[in-house]
């Protein structure tokens, strides 16, 4: 804890006591009268102490999520559901689900209905009965999915409708910019159109073809000529 004093009201009163935490850098202030300065500012400063003290440990309380998840299971509904409307969002959700979570997803992503929780249990073997339990509690804990009473009285799942169609702008693309600053940077200089993609995409095909039959004129990089031995096009 530090502090500094600065004459911030008339020269006639006392000076404004600012006290810092040297950790975090946060920042309160007491107004203390001149006299028997030393005494209040050291009684000031426990209070402050105290006060930075309960806000480390709100801190520290705050911070015990170890990954994404867990962080976005403490926020409430309302804040999920207004983090859930922006596709980046909802991009880099799915990429830290588990990957039978991030299987499901794909699964209902383009479903409008939802599905039976009987059918959904039969996407797994038995044996991995306890991997699906934990997909779902991880699904319905961040809310991506929504238990819903079918027709007959069974229960099934449906994916969050707010999320589903995020999540199909951001693998699809479509929807309004993600941010607003590309606005402000101009035509681009190294734009391509179609055209003189399909011109260049039909150029580098011929050269893996030559390069197939062994014509001498034709030179793929290391990586491609892996990649044709590997996929069995190729031998050594």
């Amino acid at each position: 804890m530090v502090y500094h004093t600065r004459q911030m009201r008339s020269a006639d009163e006392g000076q404004t006591v600012f006290f810092t935490c040297i950790h975090c850098r946060l920042f309160t202030k007491c107004y203390k009268q001149c006299s028997s300065r030393k005494r209040k500012i050291h009684e000031t400063a426990v209070g402050a102490t105290v006060i930075l003290n309960a806000y480390h440990m709100k801190l520290r309380v705050q911070l015990q999520c170890k990954n994404l998840h867990e962080y976005l299971k403490e926020l409430s509904p309302e804040i999920l559901d207004r983090l859930y409307n922006h596709p980046a969002t909802c991009l880099a959700v799915y990429r830290e689900l588990p990957s039978l979570a991030k299987n499901y997803v794909m699964r209902m992503l383009f479903l409008d209905h939802p599905l039976p929780q009987a059918a959904v249990a039969l996407w797994v073997k038995k044996d991995s009965q306890k991997d699906h339990d934990q997909c779902v509690t991880v699904l319905m804990g961040l809310r991506l999915w929504h238990s819903q009473q079918l027709q007959g009285g069974l229960q099934g799942f449906v994916l969050n409708p707010v999320f589903k169609e995020n999540l199909r702008i951001a693998l699809l693309g479509g929807g309004k910019p993600w941010s607003d600053e590309g606005a402000n940077l101009g035509p681009d200089r190294h734009a391509r159109d179609v055209e003189s993609l399909d011109r260049y995409a039909m150029e580098r095909w011929e050269v893996i073809l030559h390069f197939m039959v062994g014509s001498p004129s034709a030179a793929v990089s290391q990586d491609l000529a892996q990649l044709l031995i590997h996929a069995g096009l190729m031998k050594r």
